[in-house]
C-alpha cells in the first residue's frame, strides 16, 4: 500500500519572491516548503475572509439601499401632508380677507347714509349781531 496522493497545485513564483520566501523560512526555521504551504493556507484564508468581507459589505450596502427607499418614500408623504397643509392654510387665509373685505364694506355702507344726509345747524341768534369769524380763518394768537 502506497501513501495516497495530495491533490497539489503548482503556482509561479518569481526569483526574487522565492529568494524571500527562502529567506523567510530560514528566519521562522522551517522548510521552504512548509512556508510555502503556509504562505498558500494564509492566501486562501485571506480569500475567503475576503470574500464573507465582500458579503457582508453587499449585506449592508443592500441594507442602506432599503433605507433609503424608506427615508425617501417618508419624505415625500411627508411633503404632501406639508403641500396639503399649506394649501388648507391659504384657503383659510382667503376665506378670513373675505370675510373681512365683505364686514368692512357693510361698515361702510352702515356710515355712509349718516355722511351723506345733511346736518342741521342750530339757528344763532349771532347772525343778527353780524358776521361771525370762521376759527379756521382766525390768526394764530402770541404768546
Amino acid at each position: 500500500m502506497g501513501r495516497p496522493s495530495l491533490p497539489t497545485k503548482s503556482f509561479n513564483i518569481a526569483s526574487d519572491e522565492l529568494e524571500s520566501a527562502r529567506y523567510c523560512a530560514k528566519e521562522q526555521g522551517v522548510s521552504l516548503n512548509k512556508y510555502l504551504r503556509l504562505a498558500v493556507l494564509e492566501k486562501n484564508r485571506g480569500v475567503v475572509q475576503g470574500l464573507e468581507t465582500r458579503d457582508a459589505l453587499d449585506d449592508i450596502r443592500a441594507t442602506v439601499r432599503e433605507s433609503e427607499t424608506r427615508n425617501a418614500m417618508a419624505l415625500e408623504s411627508l411633503m404632501a401632508d406639508l403641500r396639503a397643509e399649506q394649501s388648507a392654510a391659504l384657503q383659510a387665509n382667503e376665506e378670513l380677507v373675505v370675510k373681512t373685505l365683505q364686514a368692512f364694506s357693510q361698515f361702510l355702507a352702515q356710515q355712509e347714509p349718516v355722511a351723506l344726509a345733511p346736518t342741521k345747524q342750530p339757528a344763532t341768534k349771532a347772525a343778527s349781531r353780524g358776521p361771525v369769524a370762521n376759527p379756521a380763518f382766525l390768526p394764530p394768537k402770541p404768546y
